[in-house]
């Protein structure tokens, strides 16, 4: 039901998302913590995806996804993907903890981890995602110096 100022609540229990993208937060339908966290998470997902060419949690049905993302740790980056060093690993990982708190408390933490461990690697360096229609990604394609 539309309030006065034309907003919509969102009822507790309801999961709202994209399932692969969904914090375990999100999975669980605990509306009242989805926040700048959960957002980092999303980031995550992405951030694994762009580097990997893999989504971090996968599943056959939209309940093995849901699952997997309170469950399922994702393989580290470094030792999978060539070229991914510990400190970048770690700063994806990072974002990508099922509890809020292990998170990065904000954006900008985030970013200077990435930026800091992206500027080890060599410019040259690509990504080779595996899904169609993702392009290979250069290190150097990332703008380390927006924040």
């Amino acid at each position: 039901d539309p309030s006065d100022n034309g907003s919509f609540a969102t009822a507790s229990g309801t999961v709202l998302g994209t399932p692969q993208y969904m914090s375990p937060e999100q999975a669980m339908g605990e509306n009242a913590n989805i926040d700048h966290l959960t957002d980092l998470y999303s980031m995550g997902v992405i951030t694994y995806l762009m580097l990997s060419g893999d989504l971090p949690v996968e599943g056959e049905t939209l309940g093995d996804v849901v699952t997997n993302h309170l469950k399922m740790v994702p393989p580290p980056l470094v030792g999978n993907v060539p070229g991914v060093t510990r400190k970048l690993s770690d700063a994806v990982m990072r974002c990508l903890a099922k509890e809020r708190g292990a998170r990065f408390d904000h954006i900008k933490t985030f970013y200077a981890a990435f930026a800091e461990a992206a500027r080890e690697i060599p410019a040259e360096t690509l990504f080779y995602g595996k899904h169609v229609g993702l392009e290979p990604t250069l290190i150097s394609q990332f703008n380390l110096d927006v924040i």
